[in-house]
């Protein structure tokens, strides 16, 4: 009796067992590459998402205004205002400040843009037109430093560095009010970028990764979102390339985050910030 059929038989069955282990293994170390790309998790929030952001850019405001993402920039030179594709960081229309304007924080009243000068003074205000930025004749005017700036609904909210948050009209831009802003009692100073939520709002510590949640009423701080996570390697302890740029998507109540000359952008769930729900 031949035994060449059963042998082929065999080899052909061995050589499908290891076709389908290579299959198995490929499956396998997919399975772990996919899972080993660490998700970042702080105190209150996980990182869903990030995206490219412009290493150049000296980021001093963000918003979303229907559906865009809007920047400010600053310094002397090289100031900015500018609507940003948010998921490949492309800049779609752009409006250079004078040199001796130092942009800060921006804000919005439907498509009505607000852009806070540093020592100037001014807030510098435009429109967006079919997805461009276009300069208005309107300026306001204000004393002291401008640093943060958003819009609750009834008034603007704006930050010069101290532990106040000054209120002002929206209809000429005068001072109307203010609060100090508190943490167990003790002042806290150096409040930068701002974003209004609701009752609340969220302001950047200068030189500090800390987002204060705050307490319009009371300016009390009732949380805090901590970044250092999320700060570039190659950004390590520089004094000016800090943590700055916060803006509320109202599409998904996700929080986006980024800093001064950062490569990235991140897209926070804070659903965990007890405060804000």
């Amino acid at each position: 009796m031949s035994l060449a059929k059963p042998r082929v038989k065999i080899a052909a069955i061995a050589l499908l067992a290891l076709a389908l282990l290579g299959i198995l293994a490929l499956v396998l170390r997919s399975s772990n590459s996919a899972t080993d790309e660490p998700t970042i998790v702080g105190p209150n929030y996980t990182v869903v998402n990030t995206f490219p952001h412009d290493p150049d850019a000296f980021t001093q405001g963000l918003e979303f205004v229907e559906g865009n993402l809007v920047e400010s920039t600053g310094l002397n030179g090289e100031s900015s205002l500018r609507i940003v594709e948010p998921e490949t960081g492309e800049v779609i229309s752009q409006v250079n400040l004078d040199q001796e304007l130092f942009g800060e924080g921006v804000t919005a009243i439907d498509d009505s843009l607000f852009q806070l000068t540093w020592k100037a003074e001014r807030v510098l205000a435009y429109e967006i037109v079919q997805e461009a930025i276009v300069e208005t004749s309107q300026d306001f005017r204000y004393i002291g430093e401008g640093w943060g700036l958003c819009w609750d609904g009834n008034r603007f909210i704006k930050s010069n560095g101290s532990d106040t948050l000054i209120f002002h009209s929206g209809a000429d831009f005068s001072r109307i009010g203010q609060v100090t802003v508190t943490e167990d009692g003790e002042a806290v100073t150096r409040l930068n970028e701002l974003e209004c939520v609701g009752d609340t709002i969220l302001a950047n510590v200068f030189e500090s990764t800390e987002i204060k949640v705050i307490d319009l009423a009371t300016g009390e701080v009732s949380d805090t979102i901590d970044v250092q996570a999320l700060v570039p390697a190659e950004v390590g302890d520089d004094a000016q390339n800090v943590a700055n740029g916060i803006a509320i998507d109202p599409a998904t109540g996700n929080l986006w985050v980024t800093g001064k000359r950062w490569a990235s952008m991140f897209e926070l769930d804070i659903s965990a910030v007890e405060s804000l729900n």
